[in-house]
């Protein structure tokens, strides 16, 4: 994980949009980039900051950190145990989502759609509902991954590409 010193290898202008976010997530934050490039980072700086120091916007009940991976595997369990209308309930209603690493995994039709009404209710409700995203594919496969209509929703807040190169890589 990168060293909280790092982060100020993002220009002004980023670090200003994320701070301004920060301050009261709300809509969709989207930060894309290659792997090792602090989008993770920022994105659990921000969580920590309005769940684990209570600052007074959230506490841990009203938001859900979750990376691709296990939003996968547990809506899988979920399905199993019948339970995936309460789990994706909890996903669209808590204030603040963050749904870490998207498309790294191509998701099955299914979790598709499962992951769409995610999206589509808390776009409808971007005005008091916070969402971020990190992912490390481009807008092009991200798209042939889940589809024009979970884009357009994640893209249509604030967008941060980090050029970066991946800083947890060492020449070894």
């Amino acid at each position: 994980m990168p060293k909280l010193s790092e982060i100020d290898r993002k220009t002004p202008e980023q670090m200003q949009k994320i701070m301004t976010y920060a301050k009261k997530p709300m809509g969709y934050l989207l930060l894309a980039g290659a792997n090792g490039t602090g989008k993770s980072f920022i994105a659990q700086a921000i969580y920590d900051c309005h769940c684990r120091y209570k600052l007074p916007y959230y506490d841990m009940d009203e938001a859900y950190f979750i990376n691709q991976a296990d939003l996968d595997a547990r809506w899988l369990y979920e399905k199993l145990e019948n339970t995936v209308i309460e789990f994706a309930d909890r996903l669209k209603k808590t204030k603040l989502l963050v749904i870490d690493d998207l498309g790294t995994k191509a998701p099955s039709p299914a979790f598709g759609d499962f992951l769409y009404s995610i999206i589509d209710y808390r776009w409808n409700r971007r005005d008091t509902l916070g969402t971020i995203i990190t992912t490390n594919m481009t807008g092009k496969i991200t798209r042939e991954r889940f589809g024009d209509a979970i884009i357009s929703r994640i893209a249509s807040g604030i967008v941060i590409r980090f050029d970066d190169e991946d800083r947890r890589i060492v020449d070894f």
